[in-house]
């Protein structure tokens, strides 16, 4: 997908997954889209995308756009703190999801980590899905 992520000081791969009918889009660790990879990339039907309340990756007047352009019918955040998860000192500067998700209706918090997505899921407005993390991640323990 080119360049993206070389802000960050790295290459991220956009994957774009067409499965069931469904287009699906993971953006990575990515910041920004430039306008030539949103056209490349085209509308889809399910929108992986970074997301937190301290703006880590995406910067709050980026993330409209990327919505705009992609017009995801599900959008599913990723890259955010799970406070039961993350070490108190790291990573620096990454928020939780409330907050982000306060911005937002339409939000449908899943009882778990898995779900299943058809066509006919599809709701004439965006909608968020926030999945538990799995049951296999646990906090790291301190080897102090």
């Amino acid at each position: 997908m080119g360049p993206c992520g070389k802000g960050f000081g790295q290459t991220n791969t956009i994957w774009i997954i067409e499965a069931a009918g469904l287009r699906i889009a993971h953006l990575g660790d990515n910041g920004p889209l430039s306008a030539d990879a949103a056209a490349r990339i085209g509308a889809v039907d399910i929108l992986l995308m970074p997301a937190d309340a301290d703006f880590h990756i995406l910067k709050e007047h980026e993330i409209q756009p990327i919505l705009d352009q992609l017009s995801p019918n599900i959008l599913i955040p990723m890259h955010y703190r799970h406070p039961d998860l993350e070490p108190d000192d790291g990573p620096s500067g990454l928020g939780g999801i409330d907050g982000w998700l306060e911005n937002y209706s339409g939000v449908r918090r899943l009882p778990g980590n898995v779900t299943t997505i058809s066509l006919q899921d599809l709701a004439g407005s965006m909608e968020i899905l926030v999945f538990e993390h799995s049951p296999l991640l646990k906090r790291p323990t301190s080897d102090k």
